[in-house]
């Protein structure tokens, strides 16, 4: 049997005014979605020259 490494990359990018809320629910998902059955790495990143754009990253 063959073992295949998927990463998963989702860029998101808020409204100004929903900035805040994306991120509150990206902390929430994030230690569930890691803790999924061979789920290795999840963490979402926010581009600091951008505060309306994240990226979710999940192996």
């Amino acid at each position: 049997m063959v073992n295949t490494k998927l990463k998963i990359v989702t860029r998101l990018v808020a409204h100004p005014e929903k900035t805040e809320s994306l991120k509150a629910l990206l902390r929430v998902i994030v230690e569930p979605t890691g803790a999924e059955k061979g789920c290795i790495n999840t963490n979402y990143y926010l581009d600091q020259g951008e505060p309306t754009d994240f990226t979710f990253l999940e192996e």
